[in-house]
């Protein structure tokens, strides 16, 4: 058998499973929004944006690894269920508090734009073919393909995030 996350459209009751995985994914994903839309008021984004790519950087070869071989339903439900959930929740909400917070408002919608349109085509596109022609000699080039975008954007934020705007603070306790 297969890899859960190298299942085709053949695979019928596994299409079915991810689909029904796909509805606990997004489940997850809406409190894992609040919440860390919470800590982002709370602690500031300057704090937890880096610790949400750090996160994903540790975290993107054992989310995979731990799907490598198996397709029992909790591992399914552990892996791309609840952990996926959990970081598209995380990345979601920070990636797009720090986009309303780096761009001038007169320019938000065109860089929010541009930078969104452009990381899609770049990490939405290029990588998923990039990460489909590797499977067969590198099984788990999802979870690598994980890490480096989570490198990369760390990178970037690392050595430019001095540029941007102030990003959010934190409340102050009252």
């Amino acid at each position: 058998s297969r890899p859960f996350f190298q299942a085709t459209a053949r695979d019928s009751k596994t299409m079915v499973d991810i689909l029904w995985i796909a509805v606990l994914q997004n489940a997850v994903q809406l409190p894992t929004s609040i919440y860390f839309g919470y800590l982002v008021d709370r602690y500031g984004l300057r704090s937890v944006f880096p610790a949400v790519l750090g996160a994903c950087l540790v975290a993107g070869y054992p989310i995979y690894a731990l799907l490598d071989d198996s397709l029992s339903l909790p591992v399914i439900v552990l892996g791309p269920g609840i952990l996926f959930g959990i970081v598209s929740g995380a990345l979601g909400t920070t990636s797009n508090l720090l986009s309303s917070d780096i761009f001038h408002p007169k320019a938000r919608h065109r860089g929010v734009g541009l930078g969104y349109n452009t990381s899609i085509m770049i990490f939405g596109g290029l990588g998923p073919a990039w990460v489909e022609l590797a499977k067969d000699s590198i099984p788990l080039a999802a979870g690598y393909f994980l890490m480096l975008t989570a490198a990369f954007s760390f990178i970037v934020y690392y050595f430019y995030g001095y540029s941007l705007l102030p990003l959010s603070k934190p409340m102050r306790e009252e």
